[in-house]
């Protein structure tokens, strides 16, 4: 038992005492002592276990309004803390997800599968970003004579990103050199002269993408690099299915 708990069981005793003295007017009167009697062992063991179960019940009490209030705060910092920026955000939260944004012109895919020829097909964009393809993909790396757009467009299907110019032989030598310099050459990668294009102009191409460029642009063709090689809908390995 606490200390209070000692202090209410001594009281309750002296309250039995009071209870139980007896009150006989005449011996009183004749000048007779007055006899204390002392509680009984069963009042005071019933006493007893009625301070204990007193005792017992005011703990049960603190412990239950001890969690009440500990569960009240957890709720009240849930609420609170996101609200002033302390928690992280999903997207049921409303806030719009920020998303990067590719370089290039995004290209809708133009319909088509595996042909045996393409050379009277109509491709949307010149170069092609899509539509029907060879079987065969052209090899990796730099090209002198242009492939053709079939075999291209397999290319690009595995993820290749083609350089495709009207440069002079000077410009041209330059192209194939920021190429070359790519990790993983050549696997992914095309320098391909293309006939449509205009002297000067470099169009780079991906699976769906496009991007107009100068050849001493080169942060540009790197960030064109970096967001689209690779990124065909046929994977064929880091190396987009080159060999050695």
């Amino acid at each position: 038992m606490t200390a209070e708990d000692t202090n209410n069981f001594e009281e309750n005793i002296e309250s039995l005492e009071h209870e139980e003295e007896p009150t006989d007017q005449g011996a009183t009167a004749r000048g007779v002592p007055k006899k204390t009697k002392l509680p009984s062992r069963n009042t005071v063991a019933r006493h007893e276990r009625r301070l204990r179960s007193e005792a017992k019940k005011t703990r049960k009490r603190r412990l239950y309004t001890a969690g009440g209030s500990l569960i009240a705060i957890a709720l009240i910092a849930g609420l609170v803390l996101p609200s002033i920026g302390g928690g992280v955000r999903s997207g049921s939260d409303n806030q719009d997800v920020v998303v990067k944004e590719l370089v290039g012109t995004q290209i809708a895919i133009q319909p088509g599968g595996v042909v045996s020829d393409t050379s009277s097909i109509s491709y949307s964009t010149t170069p092609p970003t899509s539509g029907p393809r060879l079987e065969l993909a052209a090899d990796w790396g730099v090209h002198d004579k242009q492939i053709s757009d079939g075999q291209a467009v397999r290319n690009l299907e595995y993820g290749a990103v083609i350089f495709n110019h009207g440069l002079s032989d000077a410009d041209a030598v330059k192209l194939a050199d920021f190429a070359r310099q790519q990790p993983g050459y050549p696997g992914c990668l095309l320098v391909n002269p293309h006939n449509g294009l205009d002297s000067g102009e470099v169009v780079m191409t991906s699976w769906g993408w496009l991007q107009e460029t100068k050849v001493d642009d080169q942060e540009s063709m790197q960030a064109f690099v970096d967001d689209h090689l690779n990124k065909g809908p046929l994977f064929m390995g880091s190396t987009c299915g080159a060999s050695g």
